[in-house]
């Protein structure tokens, strides 16, 4: 599918120590279903930003599914894109605009990254996925997957492959779907 076709909206909240170079989102800055929501640094922006209701991403909550696209009539998908030691620092910073609900959902637990990552300060959760990543398991596990996310990362066609009992499992066959991720 063709992520024009998808109705999903995703809001990044971007922490000011997030490295943009390596960033696996920055390649998505400007495309109509991104809104990225960049943290200054806390010496000189001390205000929370608001987002809108919807679903939050989170490691440790109920895993989310199809059903879960009622959560966003109006709202979005929300990621929190900083190290895994700083998701909680970040979230205090972040409140949900008046009025609006959020939800916490999890991504899949036997979605696996391909991301190359090693941390010589904190270990990685096991379940730990790039951002890219995550936002395409998302758009999967809500039935409207669109693997053109995934046209400038790297590692897309090492995820998509490692990972293909999963999306198979979540209703999706990589196979019958033409996409640029793995150079087709």
């Amino acid at each position: 599918m063709d992520p024009s076709d998808s109705q999903l909206r995703f809001v990044i909240v971007r922490d000011y120590k997030e490295n943009r170079r390596k960033c696996t989102l920055s390649p998505l800055k400007g495309n109509e279903h991104f809104e990225f929501v960049e943290l200054g640094h806390p010496s000189t922006w001390k205000e929370t930003v608001e987002i809108p209701g919807g679903i939050l991403l989170s490691v440790d909550a109920p895993e989310l599914t199809c059903e879960d696209r009622d959560l966003l009539d109006a709202g979005a998908i929300v990621i929190v894109d900083c190290t895994w030691a700083r998701v909680e620092t970040v979230l205090q910073r972040v409140g949900v605009e008046s009025g609006e609900a959020i939800t916490r959902r999890s991504l899949p637990k036997d979605v696996v990254t391909a991301y190359p990552r090693t941390s010589k300060l904190f270990d990685d959760p096991g379940r730990g996925l790039a951002s890219i990543e995550a936002v395409f398991t998302a758009t999967v596990a809500l039935g409207h997957p669109s693997p053109d996310f995934l046209l400038h990362y790297r590692w897309a066609s090492e995820f998509l492959t490692q990972n293909d009992l999963t999306w198979r499992r979540l209703g999706w066959d990589p196979q019958s779907s033409h996409h640029g991720a793995d150079g087709e």
